[in-house]
């Protein structure tokens, strides 16, 4: 664009210059931009200016600027003020001698434009893809070119996975991208298809199942085709961008988010949304903080009761109108913070004896409890001390068809369950438990299940041939030793009877047969109290009360703090039950004076611990088992 001054005048006018231009952006939203110019030439670069001749007697002279690139002038008014100075030329003989001429007089004139620069204008939206649901997806988005001129344009535009927005380096790192070519002005729909081409995800190049977001860039293309890379716009923040961020449980289903905003200066508004393991919106917060750059660390309530992996999404919008054509705040690219809730299930056959054992259904209940807040401790190697975390274990699912989604889910406490039920729970979950009945003779190698509604039971064997295997019904028997890896299950509790008042001194080693098994499977630590009666020894029930207690909470006694492993709740808690004189020892079979005794194997080289909650299989693992036990 030129700007020009053309003036026409006559004797006794003379010396007509033009001293300088002014361009002053009209607005308040933000200190103008101000252009000042004082060279100026006598033609149109552009071959624009049309002026006809003077009149005669008449001079005209033309004061033009360079052309002047405006495409990243503001969208808004702009007024030009042209100054000038010219002489009046006094008449031959009337300026008396020696007397100086006078002074040049001076002006200005000025119009007001507005320009209407290329922009792209659409609202964020994070998109929602599943390759297995199509009823779960939403990848449909609409955006609108807008131009004082009607010209084609090159739009470009990338899919980024919220998982890795940015690479290595802090650059956008898109899964797809696209470049269309499209007239402005115009509105229009994009639809992403799911494939990637920015990356490779075998073996069909089609995304994971998550949450996306998109970027739009535009630049205008001059007639014969070629794109200009100094007309343009972008959809997003060019100054804001996310930087760490984390989210961490601090109680039950409240969590604390943090998060640091990279700019210049502090944002208009950021938040935080949390999505569910079907990509469904939960809730967000608006954070009233949002400095930059700096820690924002607000807190948000979240329902956390379903396993899977919960995400939460964080934005931000800058608040540089200053920067912006269409003086808008744009939207920083989001981000995420995948939060992963490993599952649990505990089965209780409560038809042992309800007079004695007093409903043995309180035990899963207690166990589910405790598992939905679980601590574990850190060491800030920084601030030179511990701290503690909040993590929780949350209800199972499985899916009624093989490769897809359509889930089932499963309560922490199952009740009077058949066996088929507890394998697949034991082919799922992360931490897992049973309080049920064992069958006479064999030192808890064979456990008892609800069976169906003609009341015959199920069973459950560590492997065929194990003691009191022999006659059970096939149809109705589950073998561990027949079960895929059992690596996910992080923490296994079994709460069975011998069906003896002491261990079968021949075989004292059929009482750790079960445990072994589930162990040799995968399992990181599994553990147990068996020897005795179970309906005759009604402190089982406190044991496994006390086990998730000490295995899930910072306990605080004597001035102090401790965090129990695993293997240490264990023998905590028969001690406090089942006191005793003797020391305690690990993988013996050594009977307290009611005939319990613990027995654990882990694989941990130190001690295993219940937090992080942690383990369990994977959606898609889970997808692909399918409804098989």
């Amino acid at each position: 664009m030129e700007f020009h001054l053309v003036a026409i005048y006559s004797s006794p006018i003379t010396g007509f210059t033009c001293t300088g231009m002014l361009i002053e952006e009209l607005t308040s939203d933000h200190p103008p931009q101000t252009i000042t110019i004082t060279n100026f030439q006598n033609f149109s670069t552009l071959g624009c200016c049309s002026s006809s001749p003077p009149p005669p007697g008449k001079t005209r002279v033309l004061f033009c600027t360079v052309p002047l690139q405006t495409f990243g002038f503001h969208n808004t008014k702009y007024r030009v003020t042209a100054y000038f100075s010219y002489r009046i030329q006094q008449p031959p003989g009337q300026q008396p001698p020696g007397q100086q001429p006078p002074p040049p007089v001076t002006g200005s004139t000025s119009i007001v434009i507005e320009f209407e620069n290329l922009i792209v204008n659409a609202n964020p939206k994070i998109l929602k893809w599943d390759p297995d649901n199509p009823g779960n997806r939403d990848t449909t988005f609409s955006y609108t070119l807008s131009s004082a001129q009607k010209k084609n344009c090159q739009v470009t535009i990338d899919i980024y996975n919220l998982d890795a927005v940015y690479d290595n380096n802090g650059n956008p790192n898109p899964v797809f991208e696209t470049t269309l070519n499209q007239l402005c002005p115009g509105t229009y729909t994009f639809t992403w298809d799911g494939t990637v081409n920015r990356t490779s995800y075998p073996p069909n190049n089609i995304a994971p199942a998550g949450l996306y977001t998109f970027d739009i860039t535009v630049n205008g293309k001059t007639p014969n085709g070629l794109v200009l890379n100094y007309d343009k716009d972008r959809m997003r923040s060019s100054a804001l961008k996310i930087g760490d961020h984390d989210v961490v449980m601090i109680g039950r289903d409240k969590y604390r988010v943090s998060y640091v905003l990279n700019d210049t200066k502090d944002a208009f508004q950021a938040g935080v949304d949390a999505y569910d393991p079907d990509l469904q919106w939960l809730t967000g917060i608006k954070d009233g903080t949002v400095k930059a750059p700096a820690i924002n660390t607000p807190d948000m309530d979240v329902q956390t009761d379903i396993c899977g992996t919960y995400r939460f999404v964080f934005w931000a919008i800058d608040d540089h109108r200053e920067l912006d054509k269409a003086h808008r705040r744009k939207p920083a690219l989001e981000v995420n913070k995948a939060y992963t809730i490993p599952s649990a299930a505990n089965f209780a056959f409560d038809t042992i004896w309800p007079d004695e054992w007093n409903n043995a259904s309180s035990v899963a209940e207690d166990a589910a409890a405790q598992q939905r807040e679980v601590y574990h401790v850190v060491w800030d190697s920084q601030n030179r001390c511990f701290r503690s975390y909040i993590t929780k274990y949350g209800e199972w699912k499985w899916s009624k068809t093989v490769g897809k989604d359509d889930w089932v889910y499963e309560s922490m406490v199952q009740i009077n369950k058949n066996a088929s039920q507890v394998i697949k729970a034991l082919n799922r979950v992360a931490c897992f438990s049973w309080v049920t009945h064992s069958i006479e003779g064999s030192g808890g190698a064979v456990v008892v299940f609800y069976g169906p509604w003609w009341h015959k039971d199920t069973y459950i064997a560590a492997y065929p041939g194990a003691p009191g295997t022999a006659g059970l019904p096939s149809e109705r028997t589950w073998y561990i030793s027949y079960l895929p890896d059992l690596s996910h299950l992080v923490c296994v509790f079994l709460l069975n009877c011998t069906s003896r008042e002491n261990p079968d001194p021949e075989n004292p080693d059929n009482e750790k047969i079960m445990v072994d098994t589930i162990f040799s499977k995968g399992a990181q630590f599994v553990g147990t109290v068996v020897g005795g009666l179970l309906h005759l020894v009604f402190q089982a029930k406190p044991v496994a009360k006390r086990f998730w207690k000490y295995a899930s909470k910072i306990i605080v006694e004597n001035g102090g703090w401790r965090l129990y492993s695993l293997p240490w709740a264990l023998e905590r808690a028969v001690r406090e039950v089942l006191p005793s004189e003797r020391e305690m020892k690990w993988g013996t079979s050594y009977l307290t004076t009611s005939g319990y005794r613990p027995y654990a194997r882990w694989r941990d080289p130190g001690y295993p611990y219940l937090g992080p909650a942690r383990g369990g299989k994977t959606d898609d693992q889970l997808k692909r088992m399918g409804p098989n036990p």
